[in-house]
């Protein structure tokens, strides 16, 4: 693509020339060489000049215009080619993290380092994304899939900035590529979708899951397969996220082992009825928010990632029959809340909405309610 300097000169020349060479002939009218014997070799020679003059202009003009262009090429061709070598060292580092289930300190400066890299050889777009995977890694807490989930985000980006799609197959129709894209995010929902079972994800485990957790993990799946529009063959299960249930295509609960198989955490939605609020921790039920409202601190802050939903962690030696209750109660409240289409949504332009609904962050005003 030419750029507004190259457009801008190849205009400047083109006005320069018709000054020169084609405003002088207006005046012609205006003199009469018709009786001057010399007027037929003067003629010649000006025509000769004037001619020559034309082909070198031009000649020149051209040869200035091809090496801007040639320049332009090497230049985005330089560019393009140390951005696809950029691009495969992250997805090679950050894709290696995750395949190893954990980020060191020194690893996590060497992402942050090369953000100034991106910066410089990158688009907005791309930039923008790496920024929110960033926010993620440095948020301490590492998920696995949902880093999966961002790093794809990342690449989405990547792809366009590189014209991967575009420049694959220059016939294929935006039909092929949304039929491709379709294909590709199949795959990856296949390859991260983890285990067929409870049995499979507990085998995973290097270590024994409590019985007491066990059967609250039980008693509850039993209970969520009750709900309305819920379907067993959707409920997904993964080394990371455990067991992910939705209400039609939305997730309402997340339940997975924890502390060496001696606690269960339970993901749950926000209940509208308690404006979104999570409860107060009992002596028995440890209630939180997953992440901290805390908008000035870190760009992941601002909507935090799970920020519809609040977390639950029950210890092996302090499960009983009234703590079921309350469990499953609050469970149906959320799924209710998908039903009615009621459960928290908040946009990044809106999020001092959730300054009243998080209890936990440096902006964080709400305050859990009791059971």
């Amino acid at each position: 693509m030419l750029k507004n300097k190259t457009i801008r000169d190849i205009l400047w020349g083109l006005l320069a020339y018709t000054i020169v060479f084609i405003v002088p002939f207006a005046f012609l009218t205006t003199f009469e060489f018709s009786d001057w014997k010399y007027e037929p070799f003067v003629t010649a020679i000006i025509g000769t000049f004037m001619g020559g003059g034309t082909i070198a202009i031009i000649t020149a003009g051209l040869l200035v215009f091809q090496k801007k262009l040639d320049s332009e090429y090497k230049r985005q061709e330089s560019i393009l080619n140390t951005r696809i070598e950029l691009y495969l060292d992250i997805v090679e580092q950050i894709s290696g993290h995750i395949k190893d289930g954990k980020i060191t300190p020194l690893e996590k400066d060497n992402l942050n380092a090369i953000s100034f890299k991106i910066n410089l050889l990158a688009e907005v777009e791309v930039q923008t994304e790496y920024e929110k995977l960033l926010s993620e890694i440095n948020a301490g807490e590492i998920d696995d899939a949902h880093i999966a989930s961002k790093l794809n985000d990342v690449i989405d980006k990547m792809n366009k900035s590189i014209g991967v799609f575009e420049s694959i197959d220059k016939s294929r129709t935006k039909k092929d590529i949304r039929i491709a894209k379709a294909n590709i995010k199949d795959i990856k929902k296949s390859r991260y979708s983890g285990y067929k079972s409870k049995e499979d994800l507990i085998e995973s485990k290097d270590h024994d899951v409590s019985e007491n957790v066990k059967a609250l993990f039980d008693e509850i799946h039993a209970e969520i397969l009750k709900l309305e529009d819920v379907n067993d063959e959707e409920i997904r299960w993964t080394s990371t996220g455990g067991l992910t249930a939705k209400c039609g295509k939305k997730k309402f609960v997340g339940l997975n082992f924890h502390a060496k198989g001696k606690k269960l955490e339970i993901m749950i939605l926000r209940d509208e009825d308690k404006k979104h609020i999570r409860p107060a921790s009992t002596s028995t039920l440890d209630f939180s928010d997953i992440r901290e409202y805390s908008p000035q601190k870190s760009p992941s802050y601002i909507v935090p990632w799970g920020a519809e939903f609040y977390k639950l962690m029950v210890s092996e030696d302090t499960i009983n029959d009234e703590d079921k209750k309350l469990i499953l109660g609050l469970i149906k409240d959320g799924h209710r809340n998908v039903l009615q289409d009621t459960y928290l949504k908040v946009k990044e332009d809106e999020h001092k909405r959730l300054a009243d609904i998080f209890c936990k962050g440096d902006e964080a005003k709400a305050s859990p309610w009791n059971l």
